[in-house]
């Protein structure tokens, strides 16, 4: 007798706290799928382009590689190169043309570079290049956005 009202109160605090943990899932998702509604409109996103490209060397025809124009943002505040095989550069520039606004940035290969963008308050999208003049390579690029 005694061992079952053991058992009986066992299992109702057993039954309480998977109610308790299941209550504490449910918030727990709520609240990270309300995370990203909750976002600040002012926060950066950031979005590639170009990405795994292969890129000409240096000087010949191909050898650059720009954001879309509809990737354009007014106030854009970096832009990232990821290099694999080859030397790569990051720079920026305006809004449709290809006219580039600042020095380029280098990298080696196999790694990691970023350029901050002139907060002038114009319109850039970024642009990656191949920085060897031999061979060709793969390449990635990112941007960021955006100055507040």
């Amino acid at each position: 007798m005694e061992t079952q009202k053991v058992e009986k109160a066992v299992a109702g605090k057993g039954v309480s706290l998977g109610l308790l943990g299941l209550l504490a899932a449910l918030v727990l998702s709520l609240g990270l799928m309300a995370g990203p509604i909750a976002k600040s409109p002012a926060s950066p996103s950031q979005e590639g382009f170009c990405g795994s490209v292969n890129l000409s060397p240096y000087g010949q025809q191909w050898d650059k590689c720009w954001a879309w124009v509809w990737q354009a943002k007014l106030k854009l505040s970096d832009v990232r190169i990821t290099t694999h095989e080859r030397a790569g550069c990051v720079s920026y520039s305006g809004a449709e043309g290809y006219d580039i606004q600042d020095s380029w940035y280098c990298v080696g290969k196999g790694t990691y570079g970023i350029k901050w963008v002139r907060n002038d308050g114009q319109v850039h999208r970024g642009v990656i290049r191949n920085n060897n003049l031999s061979y060709s390579g793969v390449f990635s690029g990112g941007q960021t956005c955006c100055y507040e």
